[in-house]
């Protein structure tokens, strides 16, 4: 999916893009414990704001930060939107439960995500 579509859609927010990244950090001047606080700091804040998450769930085993993601978004109560575009799994039968049972739904294609989340901003 083009990042150029996604601040469109009620401006998401892209953590690797506006929160800031580590290496951003220490290039301005930030040791790296400040630089990591901050850059945690920032993705706190983002999803005390955010009203759904999508969750990219490629490859074999889901991404650290956004394993904390869907949880952290799932003890605020809030829906989660998997999008899922190619055939690797942790298991034969899927994600790790904790992770598939955080879902709200699982998407597959780009058309399937908008219209997921154009259905979302409907209700």
């Amino acid at each position: 999916m083009e990042a150029a579509v996604l601040p469109e859609l009620h401006g998401a927010y892209l953590p690797q893009l506006d929160g800031g990244l580590v290496a951003d950090f220490l290039a301005g001047g930030a040791d790296l414990s400040a630089a990591i606080r901050e850059v945690h700091k920032n993705d706190i804040r983002a999803m005390k704001k955010c009203k759904i998450l999508v969750a990219v769930l490629d490859g074999p085993h889901v991404d650290s930060g956004v394993a904390f993601e869907i949880g952290y978004f799932y003890a605020l109560g809030k829906p989660i939107i998997g999008f899922h575009t190619d055939s690797r799994t942790e298991f034969p039968f899927g994600h790790n439960p904790m992770i598939g049972g955080a879902m709200e739904l699982i998407v597959n294609c780009e058309k399937d995500l908008l219209q997921a989340l154009d259905s979302y901003w409907q209700k």
